[in-house]
């Protein structure tokens, strides 16, 4: 009991100590406390226009991220977009390689050439032309995996810059009615009006809690998203390329 008294009194003289030699750390802490513990229902009716100023400040400062979010998100779209272009242009590619393949293996078949067949400044029998069509038909659903994701996360990201651009405009219209109801608050203390201010501010305040949460969404990096499935076995390869030469 003794120990916890000497600590109570402690900590009271450390707060004195504080609050007269180091006056700025004492207004952080306050200002820490009170955007985050003390604004019970009672502390906003006693203080109501220190309260919308603490929902004005704090819209404000969230505000003042979207700008940066939707720097990032707009960065990320361009990357993705290269990425999107570079796979595109392979699967373009390896479809012309493997139509090249499929013709001079045609020709053989229909009796117009015979094995081996020149093919890009090399000689293939018949076990090294579908050796190369089975890898041409492996890189290329590879690339068309990457096409698919990246075409599906630039749609999904797209879709959140616009939720982000619709914020903003969000953010601006609450300002401005905290801006005008902290004025009415002013020059209405000890009035009932305060009650429906109040209010209009929790629901703000709910807002931004819940949206910058939103906002503040990791972005992948693009080595994450690429992060491709591993090659098909041995038997459905041998298929895909039957499938192919003779489909």
């Amino acid at each position: 009991m003794k120990n916890l008294i000497n600590l109570l009194v402690g900590g009271a003289i450390l707060a004195l100590l504080v609050y007269i030699f180091a006056p700025g750390l004492w207004t952080k802490a306050e200002k820490t406390y009170q955007e985050n513990f003390a604004w019970t229902e009672e502390a906003k009716r006693r203080d109501p226009v220190r309260y919308l100023e603490h929902i004005l400040e704090k819209t404000r400062r969230e505000y003042a991220k979207i700008d940066q979010y939707i720097g990032d998100y707009r960065s990320s779209v361009r990357r993705l977009d290269k990425e999107r272009m570079k796979a595109q242009n392979k699967v373009d590619a390896t479809n012309g390689l493997l139509g090249e393949l499929k013709l001079l293996y045609e020709k053989v078949k229909a009796g117009e050439a015979s094995w081996p067949v020149e093919f890009r400044g090399g000689s293939y029998n018949e076990k090294q032309l579908r050796t190369q069509v089975g890898t041409l038909l492996s890189e290329r659903d590879a690339q068309s995996r990457v096409l698919k994701k990246l075409n599906n996360k630039i749609q999904q990201m797209t879709k959140k810059l616009d939720k982000i651009r619709t914020a903003r405009a969000e953010y601006e219209s609450k300002i401005s009615t905290l801006e005008g109801d902290l004025v009415i608050a002013k020059a209405s203390i000890g009035s009932s009006e305060l009650d429906d201010l109040i209010d209009k501010a929790d629901e703000i305040l709910a807002y931004v809690d819940e949206s910058s949460t939103a906002l503040e969404t990791p972005l992948r990096t693009t080595e994450e998203l690429l992060d491709t499935e591993s090659d098909v076995k041995d038997d459905k390869k041998r298929q895909q390329v039957d499938a192919f030469l003779d489909g």
